[in-house]
């Protein structure tokens, strides 16, 4: 909106000092108007694709980690007393950790020490058990697989949390948009219609700023705008996995502090 404006008031004010049929007399400059406003949109839907991409695998990262956290609270509960109980209780101080400080993190690109805390809880529980002798063969093969599974999502999740669009492009974006509409104002004419005039300017103002927008949108996933991605799936897990415990008898328990 404020870039249509802008746009509309600067080529009114050029309008008014722009010479009879525009600075380019007439047709003359519309080529190569085209083949500038061509290109950079060529390069705006490509950026926006890959950006748009990279929205969509922080998502299924974040799917993928939380259902390898349900796995592996399901596969905890066939552990022996009292590592079962012990692994369960970690994992769901785990999923309140990624869905609380972690994903307030990532808006920095930073991770969460609970997290990290979790996980090291995790591994030593299980290491324990396995030495105790008492955790069957396939049983611990399930858990090993579904623990790559949560630490490859959560690398992916980590991963998006980092804007891939370098500042380099950025520069090349926006000072590419500012090129096509300075361009545009060159087609200024006072004997045409005001409004005539503002509709040129306000279209590709919208449209390259819409482009722009985007981008920023799906590079910042975790970013807590309106359509960011939100910890759902993890949430949802935890609710499960507290579901369980109460079914179960388990007494919740508080998670440690950093």
């Amino acid at each position: 909106m404020l870039a249509a404006v802008a746009a509309v008031g600067a080529m009114l004010v050029a309008r008014r000092i722009a010479p009879p049929g525009g600075l380019y007399g007439g047709a003359r400059g519309i080529g190569v108007y085209s083949a500038v406003q061509g290109s950079l949109g060529i390069l705006l839907a490509f950026v926006i694709f890959l950006a748009f991409q990279s929205y969509l695998g922080a998502r299924s990262a974040a799917r993928d980690e939380a259902t390898a956290v349900l796995q592996l609270f399901r596969t905890a509960e066939l552990f022996p007393r009292p590592y079962g109980a012990q692994e369960e209780q970690h994992l769901v101080c785990y999923a309140r950790a990624v869905a609380g400080p972690e994903w307030r993190a990532m808006k920095e690109e930073r991770t969460s020490p609970l997290v990290d805390a979790a996980i090291t809880r995790t591994e030593a529980t299980f290491a324990a058990a396995e030495r105790s002798g008492r955790v069957p063969g396939p049983v611990a093969s399930t858990w090993l697989s579904n623990a790559d599974d949560r630490a490859h999502g959560r690398q992916r999740r980590l991963a998006e949390a980092t804007p891939f669009v370098p500042p380099l492009l950025w520069v090349m974006l926006i000072g590419g948009a500012v090129v096509v509409m300075s361009f545009l104002l060159g087609f200024a004419d006072r004997s045409e219609r005001a409004l005539g005039q503002a509709l040129i300017a306000a279209v590709p103002a919208v449209i390259l700023a819409s482009g722009l927008v985007l981008i920023y949108f799906f590079d910042h996933p975790y970013e807590g705008l309106s359509g960011s991605i939100r910890p759902v799936a993890m949430e949802r897990a935890l609710d499960r996995m507290t579901a369980i415990q109460h079914a179960t008898g388990v007494p919740p328990a508080p998670c440690p502090t950093i």
